[in-house]
């Protein structure tokens, strides 16, 4: 697991992109528990044949809930709006690309 702590709008304000390995998911959390800066733009792109998940928490420990779309095989993004101390990010089949930014 590879866990990116970004927790202030500042480093956000920047849109980031994260190659995201299959078996590796990618978390981006707060270190101190608190929610991370909304809303976000958060895309993602599959690489070719495999599908990409997102999942959020709404505090540490907390079960992941998976975004609406699924797993998805296409590229996607959302304007994510919801409090939430962290959002992982899984690829299944082949290693996507995932960006954040606000």
């Amino acid at each position: 697991m590879t866990t990116a702590y970004r927790a202030s709008r500042a480093l956000l304000s920047t849109p980031t992109s994260y190659t995201v390995t299959v078996g590796d998911p990618l978390i981006i959390a707060t270190p101190d528990g608190k929610s991370l800066p909304r809303p976000l733009l958060l895309q993602i792109g599959p690489g070719s044949g495999g599908t990409m998940t997102i999942e959020t928490r709404a505090a540490a420990g907390a079960a992941w809930i998976a975004w609406p779309d699924g797993a998805s095989a296409v590229a996607t993004q959302r304007l994510f709006g919801a409090p939430c101390q962290a959002i992982r990010v899984t690829a299944g089949v082949a290693d996507g690309i995932f960006s954040i930014g606000d």
